[in-house]
């Protein structure tokens, strides 16, 4: 199944789409094309669309079993741990920490952060992950903050709170982490001791995380919010990324798939400190690996 929306489309590309789909709305075209036909048909797309915007979404053997194309648009494509969701930049700023297009937002309360090459992966570092109550870092929050410090290559201390953030959890996120609202209530602190706690936890080692811009976005706004100062480093390492260039062509990259792949046991998912150690376990793994 394809389905292709348009906008400003030219009245002779419109004729052209109908050849092979059919227009169920103005600008929206819908049917069962092969995948060389979807190909030619969106490159025709692309390159008689003008000004007008155009997007795309059909079957494909993903996780999903979706995939998107957008041409001449605002929206933006993401990858979250190996779902891909589209954006509008006026519903959800997702700043790409360490790119060359967001060096004004690149940056945790006033430190600027930088990606640093997997090819130069530290022996000393401190693995961080974030449980969230959902995907938007403007209007969601930190439910709970997991990290390990790590000094040549062997784990020497770790840190985790639950944060209250005196809001009710969607009950995706109480059944995906197992985080419930009483939960938070009689174990969490607030964010601002948190922060301040991280602070001190991760000193200046680089970060490694797993889709670390996620986490690293959701701090940026809690920082900029209790307008506490990151004085932790300024680097850091993401193995998703990691992983998708040491072993391409996985079926998939998310957290608990890789773990699965490659035996590491640490239960359960989506929570703070066991993804930490699944993320240690991964990377230690992956630098000897050939």
């Amino acid at each position: 199944m394809v389905v292709v929306t348009l906008t400003s489309c030219p009245p002779r590309l419109r004729g052209d789409i109908t050849k092979w789909l059919m227009e169920i709305h103005t600008g929206v075209y819908v049917g069962k094309i092969s995948a060389r036909v979807r190909d030619e048909l969106w490159e025709r797309i692309c390159g008689n669309i003008q000004n007008g915007t155009a997007t795309m979404t059909y079957s494909a053997q993903n996780e999903q079993r979706l995939a998107f194309r957008i041409h001449n648009t605002t929206r933006e494509i993401h990858d979250l741990e190996g779902i891909h969701l589209v954006f509008r930049p006026d519903e959800k700023e997702f700043a790409i920490l360490g790119s060359d297009n967001s060096k004004k937002r690149n940056r945790i309360g006033e430190s600027p952060m930088e990606s640093v090459s997997s090819n130069l992966l530290p022996e000393s570092y401190v693995v961080i992950d974030l449980e969230t109550s959902g995907l938007d870092a403007k209007k969601d929050r930190i439910i709970e903050i997991g990290a390990l410090k790590v000094k040549r290559k062997k784990i020497v201390e770790e840190f985790c709170c639950l944060i209250n953030i005196e809001r009710s959890l969607p009950k995706i996120v109480v059944d995906i982490t197992g985080i419930t609202d009483a939960l938070l209530e009689e174990e969490g602190i607030g964010i601002y001791d948190g922060l301040k706690n991280l602070n001190i936890f991760v000193e200046k080692y680089p970060l490694i995380g797993h889709n670390i811009t996620f986490d690293l976005e959701f701090l940026q706004q809690a920082f900029n919010r209790t307008q506490i100062s990151w004085t932790g480093g300024a680097q850091y390492y993401d193995l998703l990324q990691i992983s998708r260039e040491k072993f391409k062509g996985l079926g998939s990259y998310r957290l608990k798939d890789l773990k699965r792949m490659f035996s590491i046991n640490s239960e359960p998912d989506h929570r703070g400190l066991a993804d930490c150690y699944a993320i240690f376990g991964l990377l230690e793994m992956f630098r000897v690996m050939k």
